[in-house]
């Protein structure tokens, strides 16, 4: 099938055509109704973007074997740029993910990263990278794996601080001793940005900012445990009974009450692979010296033992 000349199908269709012109658009094997088609893509697309307007143009025909060409590629390249600009500057749309408790997601971004969500955590992203960075919102705790962009670094905002890279593996947490944020860096390269101020991580590294009283610390960590809770492994450092529970809550979906008088002072490490509830409990009873009861709704109460 012949082609169209495009400029000579502007022409046609703005009235400016020389006979030999008309005579190659009406050769082409395509109806009037599909040339009509083709003139009114444009004009489609004011559905989407109501402020265009398809140019309306005046020209002296008098003597146009030049300039007739210029005024049709111009109304190319003018209908091509606007489309093309409002296209990549259009508003993507958000999406949020909400990993419930005792559930964990996987979310695919349109870039190629991937956010493995953990119980309890939310995630909220554009649809598509239109803008200048790559932008996502974030509360819980996530393993993020960025595929690396120097020209457009991802960002991940937290209620508090915001982890910039440009392409790396590493974890998120805001879950952790509550007023605590926390990112600790796998692979690659970050920056974690606290009241706008930029601290390089390396990998095996965590940095941790007290919301409260806006303490920021530098921990080493062994860097392939980083994220390892993908895998059912559960990590408790120099931490209370109260945030194992809630860390548990999260986990089993399960609701947990926990004396006033129970590990008062008391700092628990334990690593833990793969157990379920009944076997966390049990080595928390023998380790922690707690006790605890299962109620008929299901929900559990730790106490001090007898």
């Amino acid at each position: 099938m012949k082609k169209i000349n495009p400029i000579e199908f502007v022409l046609y269709r703005l009235g400016l055509a020389s006979d030999k012109e008309k005579k190659n658009i009406w050769s082409s094997k395509e109806s009037d109704s599909m040339l009509s088609e083709k003139w009114n893509e444009a004009a489609s697309d004011q559905d989407i973007y109501p402020n265009l307007e398809m140019p309306v143009l005046k020209a002296d025909t008098s003597n146009y074997s030049w300039g007739k060409w210029g005024l049709a590629a111009s109304v190319l390249l003018m209908v091509s740029l606007t489309l093309s600009y409002l296209q990549n500057n259009s508003k993507a749309e958000t999406l949020t993910v909400v990993s419930g408790y005792g559930e964990t997601k996987e979310v695919l971004l349109s870039d190629g990263s991937l956010i493995f969500l953990n119980s309890g955590s939310t995630l909220s992203y554009p649809s598509e990278f239109n803008t200048e960075n790559r932008k996502v919102k974030f509360k819980g705790e996530a393993f993020f794996d960025i595929k690396s962009n120097p020209e457009k670094p991802f960002l991940v905002e937290m209620p508090n601080t915001v982890v910039k890279v440009l392409g790396t593996s590493f974890n998120c947490n805001t879950h952790s001793k509550n007023e605590i944020e926390s990112v600790s860096l796998k692979t690659g390269k970050v920056n974690f940005i606290v009241d706008n101020k930029e601290y390089n991580l390396k990998p095996g590294e965590r940095f941790e900012f007290n919301t409260v009283s806006k303490e920021l610390t530098r921990k080493t960590i062994e860097a392939s445990s980083i994220g390892n809770w993908q895998l059912g492994y559960l990590n408790f450092e120099n931490s209370s009974i109260r945030e194992i529970a809630k860390c548990l809550e999260r986990k089993y979906d399960v609701n947990i009450e926990v004396g006033n008088e129970v590990g008062q002072n008391q700092k628990i490490n334990l690593a833990i692979e793969n157990e379920s509830l009944t076997e966390i409990l049990e080595i928390l009873k023998l380790t922690a010296k707690i006790d605890y009861s299962t109620q008929t709704k299901g929900s559990i109460i730790i106490t001090n033992p007898n």
